[in-house]
């Protein structure tokens, strides 16, 4: 082998090993960043807002929140679709929407046809004929040409669990934001944790539960853990 062919191989080898170093950066550098919480999430208007009132009473950042885990977006056990073809579920659309305007703890979404409803009190009815309890969300929207009516997310009360704030990113995303002491679910079921008062110290977590309609997911992004007395903040969020 010539010193020109040993010169042409070799090359080829470099450019070979650089090009694959720099695709196995980047594709590490995308994981890495799709574990964090997404860039239309953290500069959204309404993040910063709740992210700067809890900076007033806790070290938190936004940086510290990874991804935990990815769900479908409904469940179908409380799900109700109706087209809007049907007069009576548009008409009965059009009340809820004028009800819920000026309620606290009740979020509507920029085109105004889609609201949350986190209140922390026992109110409204599920599709199931139950009401709706605090550690509750119920979501309701017209999208296209189909009205939703849903119990949308659910937490432990066993957990210390509280909805604190939800907000609209645009007309197909949202977040709604949870404190819970981090107890996995196997351990509350068979009741292996040791109860702390919502006015006592405890370990909490924060949840950020963000609704991509469009793919029909749920991402879940936690917080470090932090030693609150839940009670305490409660009036401040």
């Amino acid at each position: 082998m010539n010193n020109k062919t040993l010169t042409i191989l070799l090359t080829s080898a470099i450019l070979v090993l650089v090009v694959g170093v720099v695709a196995s950066n980047y594709a590490q550098e995308r994981a890495i960043d799709q574990s964090k919480i997404p860039e239309k999430m953290e500069n959204g208007k309404e993040f910063q807002r709740w992210i700067t009132n809890l900076k007033k009473h806790m070290d938190l950042e936004a940086d510290e929140f990874r991804l935990k885990e990815k769900n479908e977006v409904f469940n179908s056990a409380y799900l109700s679709i109706v087209s809007v073809e049907d007069e009576d579920a548009y008409n009965n659309h059009l009340a809820l929407l004028a009800q819920y305007e000026d309620l606290d703890k009740v979020r509507f979404s920029p085109n105004e046809y889609q609201f949350l409803d986190y209140r922390h009190e026992v109110r409204g009815i599920n599709t199931r004929g139950e009401p709706y309890q605090p550690n509750n969300v119920y979501y309701h929207a017209l999208r296209e040409d189909k009205i939703f009516d849903t119990l949308i997310l659910s937490c432990r009360e066993d957990a210390n669990c509280f909805f604190d704030r939800g907000f609209f990113l645009d007309n197909h995303t949202f977040v709604i934001s949870e404190f819970a002491r981090p107890i996995e679910k196997k351990d509350l079921e068979e009741g292996n944790y040791e109860e702390c008062l919502l006015d006592e110290v405890c370990t909490y977590t924060i949840k950020l539960h963000m609704f991509d309609l469009l793919n029909s997911a749920r991402l879940v992004y936690e917080s470090n853990e932090y030693e609150l007395d839940l009670s305490s903040l409660v009036d401040r969020f």
